[in-house]
C-alpha cells in the first residue's frame, strides 16, 4: 500500500471519527432534553441559561466532571445566602426564585435539610456517556443526597414532609420524586420552565 493510499485512509477515517463524535454530542444533547422534561427544548435551554458546549465553554474532566470556562461561570453563576446562612451557588435568573421556595418550603413543612447541592459540573448521573447535568447550568438542587437517594426509594427522608415538595413545586421547581421509577429522583428539583 502507497503512502497516497494511506493518507486516504486517514482522511477517510478523521471524517468518520468527526462524524461519530458529532453523532455522540447529538445524543448528549437529546439527553439533556431528556432530563429536563420536555418543557424547554436544548435549544430554548441554551438560549435562557447560555449555551454549554463542548471544547468552547466546557472541556471534559475526569470521572464524569466538566471544567467549565471561568468566563461562563462568571457570566452566569452567583452566590446566594439562603435564609440559614447556608450559601450556594445557582443561575443568575433562578437564585430568588430557589431563595424564595427554600425559604416557605421550610418554614412550611418543618423539613430542614443539612445538605445543600446545587452548581456541579458534571454529566448526569456523573456517566461521561450521558448528557449534561442541569446542575452544570446552575439550575438544579439536590437536597440531602445520602437520606433521599437516587431511584425508587418509598423509605427517602423528603417524601415525608409532602409540604416541602408543595411549596418547591408551587414556586416553579419540578421534583425528580415524580418522574417515572426508572428515573426517579427524590433529593433533586430543577427550575426549567418560567
Amino acid at each position: 500500500m502507497g503512502p497516497l493510499v494511506s493518507a486516504n485512509r486517514a482522511k477517510v477515517l478523521a471524517v468518520a471519527l468527526a462524524v461519530v463524535g458529532l453523532g455522540v454530542l447529538a445524543f448528549k444533547r437529546r439527553a439533556v432534553a431528556a432530563a429536563i422534561g420536555g418543557k424547554l427544548t436544548v435549544a430554548q435551554l441554551d438560549q435562557r441559561y447560555g449555551p454549554l458546549r463542548l471544547g468552547v465553554d466546557y472541556t471534559e474532566g475526569a470521572q464524569g466532571r466538566i471544567n467549565v470556562k471561568p468566563a461562563w461561570v462568571a457570566a452566569r453563576i452567583v452566590s446566594v445566602t439562603l435564609f440559614d446562612g447556608k450559601i450556594v451557588k445557582l443561575h443568575r435568573d433562578v437564585a430568588a426564585s430557589f431563595a424564595a421556595a427554600y425559604r416557605a418550603a421550610v418554614t412550611e413543612s418543618g423539613y430542614h435539610p443539612a445538605s445543600v447541592q446545587t452548581f456541579v459540573t458534571r454529566h448526569i448521573l456523573w456517566d461521561p456517556a450521558e448528557g449534561l447535568s442541569l446542575h452544570s447550568y446552575g439550575i438544579a438542587v439536590d437536597f440531602d443526597p445520602t437520606l433521599n437517594p437516587y431511584g425508587d426509594n418509598p423509605s427517602a427522608k423528603i417524601r415525608r414532609f409532602p409540604a416541602f415538595i408543595a411549596a418547591m413545586e408551587r414556586h416553579g421547581w419540578e421534583w425528580g420524586g415524580r418522574w417515572s421509577r426508572k428515573n426517579r429522583d427524590d433529593m433533586h428539583f430543577q427550575r426549567t420552565a418560567g
